[in-house]
């Protein structure tokens, strides 16, 4: 007895099966959520997909759902049957007037796909945002045709409805919707027409449409959404070549090596976007210093000053220097802080020329990263000569793993002329420089005639002294004046 009532158990859900109330591939079916596409038709660099096509991925810049997907509502006799040509072997049917699938979708694009054949029905209704379009889903035999499409859509969220409105006449007059494609960045949600509690997102920008960075460098990008009361605030970011520089969920670029990128923030489910152009530089891995001055020739008694610069810096964040100067024509008059780091010690010599700096950065943000100035040096010429400004001696660390002496040809040094110049700029030094320097004796060099001469022999601001035994020492020396003949 048993064995009959468990035939006949089989006999009624074959049967059942066969007239389409109870499906086993439906009761077992899996809901997909999407598939990101990934490539074109035909492999083409654009979209190319026209309606009456078939398309069995989404292309690129589409986001695909199933129509088994659980925001998608389906009511007015609509069905879902098992179909093996179908997208994930699912089919929802539209065969009685007034069944309608709907939903609602972020985004500013929609593709419907779904079954054409010859005989389907020609006029199907689709409501966007209560806009009524139509589609036709009768042609040439293909299963995952492309159907309708609408693309330039507000950047928000919008509320769909398919309704079958004409009745159904016989088999061949049916409806058949398979996916839905929308973009790459939507979001497919339950269907609501009252979105007016929905303030949409209607720009981003970024605080920087460029950046230029040093290798190994980083820097902070910092994004805003508006209206402020928009319901989605949330930033994607992206970087167009990780290799050169990556970003995080935060906004930090960091540069990894030369070279351009672009880094894009998206708000999350829709296509407004912004980007900062980044321009990475890459830096030798061998630091060097460098002696640097505007000037080359000097005068003597007047101070100038050199620049101690750090070239090729990675978190640089400490130095140990050493320098020579020529003592028998400069004095060494003093240094300027640098911004940003500190002079712990500096120790001077003024016997040999001799000076030494141990210099300390004041936090992480002045970690030396590429080039910079680390000592600004005042020097005062005080003899007629050839003389250089040497670094020597270069010890540097940085903030945890590296302490190195640099080698010593990436230690610079510059070479300074000191000369003096005639009175009355003739090129040489006679009597009649002793007399218009004895003319104006006592007064302050300003106060002469700076047009024609350059009466401030030995620099000091006054004519004085010093300035007539330094013509009268070059005069003797000029071997063009009369009476040293």
């Amino acid at each position: 007895m048993k064995k009959k009532f468990s035939l006949f158990l089989v006999f009624v859900l074959a049967l059942l099966t066969w007239v389409g109330g109870i499906n086993p591939q439906e009761a077992n079916a899996t809901v997909i959520d999407h598939e990101i596409g990934t490539k074109n038709l035909n492999n083409t660099p654009e979209n190319s997909a026209k309606i009456g096509e078939q398309i069995l991925q989404p292309e690129i810049g589409w986001r695909r759902y199933d129509d088994a997907n659980s925001n998608i509502t389906k009511g007015g006799n609509a069905d879902t049957y098992s179909y093996y040509p179908a997208y994930k072997n699912m089919l929802t049917r539209l065969n009685t007037a007034g069944a309608y699938v709907e939903f609602n979708f972020t985004g500013t694009k929609l593709r419907v796909i779904g079954t054409r054949y010859s005989g389907y029905c020609k006029t199907v209704k689709i409501l966007i945002d209560n806009v009524p379009y139509t589609f036709s889903s009768g042609g040439n035999e293909l299963w995952q045709c492309l159907l309708f499409e609408i693309n330039g859509l507000e950047d928000s969220e919008h509320f769909v409805k398919i309704i079958r409105e004409v009745p159904y006449i016989n088999y061949n007059d049916q409806i058949h919707i398979d996916a839905f494609d929308i973009d790459t960045n939507g979001q497919l949600k339950p269907y609501n027409e009252d979105t007016s509690s929905i303030v949409p997102t209607a720009e981003i920008s970024v605080n920087k449409t460029s950046m230029d960075l040093l290798e190994g460098s980083s820097e902070k990008l910092t994004a805003t959404v508006l209206p402020e009361d928009a319901i989605n605030k949330k930033i994607i970011w992206t970087s167009s070549d990780s290799s050169i520089a990556t970003i995080d969920e935060n906004g930090n670029v960091t540069a990894v090596k030369g070279g351009q990128a672009v880094i894009t923030a998206t708000v999350e489910g829709t296509t407004l976007t912004a980007t900062c152009n980044v321009t990475v530089t890459p830096i030798s891995k061998d630091e060097t210093i460098t002696v640097e001055s505007e000037q080359s020739k000097l005068r003597v008694g007047q101070e100038f000053t050199t620049d101690i610069v750090l070239h090729n810096g990675i978190n640089i964040c400490a130095e140990d220097i050493k320098i020579d100067y020529n003592k028998d024509l400069f004095e060494y008059v003093g240094y300027d802080v640098i911004n940003g780091l500190r002079v712990v010690k500096e120790l001077k010599d003024s016997n040999t020329g001799t000076l030494r700096f141990i210099i300390a950065s004041l936090g992480k943000d002045n970690a030396i990263n590429g080039d910079k100035i680390i000592l600004k040096l005042k020097f005062k010429a005080k003899a007629v000569g050839t003389g250089k400004v040497d670094v020597v001696r270069a010890r540097i660390a940085d903030n945890g793993t590296m302490e190195k002496d640099l080698l010593s040809e990436n230690c610079g040094e510059k070479e300074f002329i000191v000369s003096t110049y005639d009175v009355n700029r003739d090129g040489e030094f006679t009597l009649l420089d002793l007399g218009i320097d004895a003319w104006y004796y006592g007064y302050n060099a300003e106060n002469t005639d700076t047009s024609k001469y350059d009466t401030d022999v030995v620099i000091n601001g006054k004519v004085d002294d010093a300035d007539l035994l330094e013509i009268v020492e070059q005069m003797i020396k000029n071997p063009n004046y009369e009476p040293n003949n």
